[in-house]
């Protein structure tokens, strides 16, 4: 069972259809990644594509292969398949 963390996702959810960036940050072991896994899910329950939101996780092996910054953009890019902008993605980035 995920534990459920309204009081961020209170403040969070405004923001969720503006162009801007947002970024979580925090310690590590502090819940962001599973913050991110709700965030997610509730995009794709209020009818945005699955395929519209890109979730890396760079600590997984199979994603080794990006070792730089530009490695990554091209990867991103890569998966945008038109031309929407991806609303949630996750990404690592203690690697670079």
């Amino acid at each position: 069972m995920r534990l459920k963390r309204e009081t961020y996702l209170q403040q969070i959810r405004p923001y969720y259809e503006v162009d801007l960036i947002k970024m979580i940050t925090g310690v590590r072991r502090a819940g962001k990644s599973i913050l991110l896994e709700t965030i997610r899910d509730e995009l794709v329950e209020n009818s945005v594509r699955e395929d519209h939101v890109i979730y890396l996780n760079l600590e997984d092996m199979d994603y080794d292969y990006i070792e730089t910054a530009d490695d990554l953009n091209e990867d991103i890019k890569g998966r945008i398949r038109d031309k929407a902008i991806p609303l949630c993605c996750r990404v690592s980035l203690r690697r670079f």
